[in-house]
């Protein structure tokens, strides 16, 4: 394995770790985590970042593998551009630096929410590599859907139910 695809970001362009949820709604049990906690797994984003995640779709017994692509094409001041292709279809996205966390938007429309609530830890052995890993999950129309986040890497890997079709990505490659 080609280590150059498998860097986590150097000590001096690290993110401070989390080390546990910031909640909105302290009145809950399932905390909702707002967006400074996920922007803290995310490294410093630079121009060619690149996460590559194998895609698996479950489809009547039939199991459909594929790629999903998330690449940071240009940083202007502090806009950065995001392409997220899968197959040949792409869809760009432009984040503030500052708040540069790209995963869906479960907010529902809510101001000030992220839709994510904290579940746990979990070690993970991905086509990447084993690493430990934050569980979020969100509710979705189609029932609950899952994120894991690494610190330095963002998100490892996605559970998602689509119009009651199961996927799951995992992180293949980082660069």
């Amino acid at each position: 394995m080609n280590k150059s695809n498998n860097r986590i970001p150097s000590k001096n362009n690290q993110i401070p770790k989390a080390s546990k949820p910031i909640a909105i709604d302290d009145q809950s049990s399932d905390k909702e985590v707002d967006i400074n906690f996920l922007k803290s797994f995310y490294p410093k984003p630079e121009k060619g970042m690149k996460w590559v995640y194998l895609m698996s779709i479950s489809i009547q017994g039939m199991d459909i593998q594929g790629e999903m692509i998330m690449e940071v094409t240009d940083i202007i001041g502090e806009d950065v551009k995001l392409v997220i292709s899968i197959g040949d279809k792409k869809q760009e996205e432009s984040l503030n630096i500052n708040s540069f966390a790209p995963v869906p938007n479960a907010s529902k429309g809510k101001k000030d929410s992220t839709g994510y609530t904290y579940e746990d830890k979990e070690n993970l052995t991905l086509p990447y590599k084993s690493l430990e890993a934050t569980k979020l999950s969100t509710i979705t129309s189609d029932g609950k859907s899952y994120l894991w986040l690494s610190h330095g890497l963002g998100p490892v890997k996605f559970g998602i139910n689509q119009s009651g079709i199961p996927a799951v990505l995992e992180l293949k490659s980082f660069n």
